[in-house]
């Protein structure tokens, strides 16, 4: 096995020549990332190159996830879930993890929930079965090489469900989350490096949250709407009885009617929020490094650090803190 940077490029070089050459130039390119990273961080070549395996292995690796689809398993695409399976129950839950992978979820004129899938590679890359009430799609680990590079991405599902399905469970790293013209009780939607997007959505209670993403609902209703978000921004529009919104270096924006509640918590942000004109508000607003501007029957009201007031029968409680950030508040006239 090689044990220098030189020598296990060279013997990498040599052994990718049966590969396309664009996928090669660009592993190669991630393995002599590796390489430097791993010298930043104060690891020997030797100690990178046992770290990396022996490039037999990597090849091994290779063949396997490339290797061409039998002829007797076509494209997939129109999945039935569980069909192979006895399942008895309707689905009523879905569970959805994945790696690298986008989903979109959207009501549809189907009996059971059918599946689209934009890959040739289904088998290979996941696998998705019944268990009593639930569906679950899961994308298996990334092979060694894959750790490196995000090679496998563009995959996409594509989910059309009947009105049975009620909870939604779903998580990506990597890979969109979209939900589209839903009426269910439960959702749960997270990921890491890249966005949620919802449309015309309505539930009972929704949690949202997104590192190194955003978030975006627009024209959705909720019971209970829960958002969060490290690095990136919220952008909620809609109606919802309560809306609570953190977020981490990244800016909150509503554009709501709001009945109950609404909470706005942000570090390193902004908070823009606009509500439906409504019988009353209880207002408690505040910021450690910015300014506050709101504007509600017929008041403008500015201040630098902490604003409390209220008018009418205070139907509506609203909270707002920004820390390093400024907050606009308006109410607008209902539609």
């Amino acid at each position: 096995m090689s044990n220098t940077y030189n020598d296990y490029m060279q013997e990498l070089r040599e052994a990718l020549d049966e590969f396309d050459q664009d996928f090669a130039a660009e592993l190669l390119e991630d393995f002599e990332s590796h390489f430097s990273e791993g010298i930043e961080n104060g690891m020997t070549e030797e100690e990178i190159c046992q770290e990396l395996g022996p490039v037999e292995s990597v090849l091994a690796e290779l063949r396997e996830s490339f290797q061409p689809a039998s002829p007797d398993v076509p494209k997939i695409t129109r999945i039935r879930p569980g069909e192979n399976s006895s399942r008895k129950e309707t689905v009523s839950r879905l569970h959805v993890r994945l790696i690298t992978a986008s989903a979109i979820v959207q009501g549809g004129d189907v009996t059971d929930v059918v599946c689209d899938y934009n890959r040739e590679d289904f088998s290979q890359r996941f696998e998705m079965y019944t268990e009593g009430d639930t569906l679950f799609l899961k994308e298996k680990p990334l092979p060694f090489f894959q750790r490196f590079t995000f090679s496998r991405g563009g995959a996409q599902f594509v989910f059309k469900v009947p009105s049975s399905v009620k909870n939604l469970d779903l998580s990506s790293t990597n890979g969109k989350l979209t939900l589209k013209h839903l009426e269910i009780c439960l959702a749960s939607l997270n990921t890491v490096n890249s966005r949620i997007l919802g449309e015309h959505l309505q539930a009972e209670s929704c949690d949202v949250h997104c590192v190194n993403g955003q978030i975006q609902m627009d024209d959705c209703r909720s019971q209970s709407m829960k958002a969060s978000s490290v690095n990136g921004a919220v952008t909620i529009r809609g109606h919802y009885g309560t809306l609570e919104l953190h977020s981490t270096n990244g800016a909150l924006r509503v554009d709501a009617d709001v009945k109950n509640t609404l909470a706005l918590r942000t570090v390193n942000g902004s908070v823009t929020a606009c509500y439906r004109k409504t019988s009353g508000a209880d207002i408690d607003l505040s910021t450690n490094c910015g300014s506050i501007f709101a504007s509600f029957n017929d008041s403008h009201l500015t201040s630098r650090k902490k604003l409390r007031t209220s008018y009418g029968d205070k139907s509506l409680k609203i909270t707002a803190h920004a820390q390093n950030g400024s907050i606009h508040l308006e109410e607008t006239p209902k539609l």
